[in-house]
């Protein structure tokens, strides 16, 4: 038993010189979602510690094998949405990146992992209603209708320059 508890302790010692990638801070704004303060503020405290460049890792994060999970679980929402990259997505990415947003936020984020962990980062009923559904849908139909005006006002540029001036 003694030998096991040894063996064990070692093991998980040898684990903590794994250390695994983890996206890096930064305080840069130059790419950041631009959002009314008040949705802000929730996106802020529900998703960007996954979702950014500004992710403040808790302590926990420096233990293996929790460190492993956290970095995964952070590298994976940073590759699938970075609101610190937003201003670099088309607009067309952005619309879909804001549909999934939506989708999201009314069943399965934040991850019930992470508000264990954090239960500031909890989406009240109000949150994930009035507030999310109220920017998403005035969001997204001011862009449908940008993307609309942009392309029939394309299409129609498109024609004049091809008519031939007599």
């Amino acid at each position: 038993m003694k030998r096991a508890l040894i063996i064990c302790f070692a093991v998980f010692l040898l684990m903590q010189f794994i250390r695994p990638e983890k996206v890096q801070y930064s305080d840069d704004e130059t790419y950041e979602i631009v959002l009314p303060s008040d949705i802000k503020e929730i996106f802020v405290r529900a998703c960007y510690d996954c979702h950014s460049n500004k992710i403040n890792y808790p302590w926990y994060s420096n233990v293996a094998p929790f460190s492993w999970v956290v970095a995964n679980h952070t590298n994976e929402g940073v590759n699938a949405l970075n609101f610190s990259n937003w201003e670099k997505y088309t607009q067309t990415q952005k619309n879909e990146k804001l549909k999934a947003i939506y989708r999201t936020a009314h069943s399965s984020m934040p991850l019930p992992a992470y508000t264990w962990a954090h239960i500031e980062a909890e989406l009240s009923k109000e949150d994930r209603e009035k507030n999310f559904s109220d920017f998403f849908n005035q969001k997204l139909i001011v862009d449908d209708l940008n993307n609309s005006i942009d392309t029939i006002d394309g299409f129609i540029k498109s024609k004049l320059s091809k008519k031939k001036v007599i």
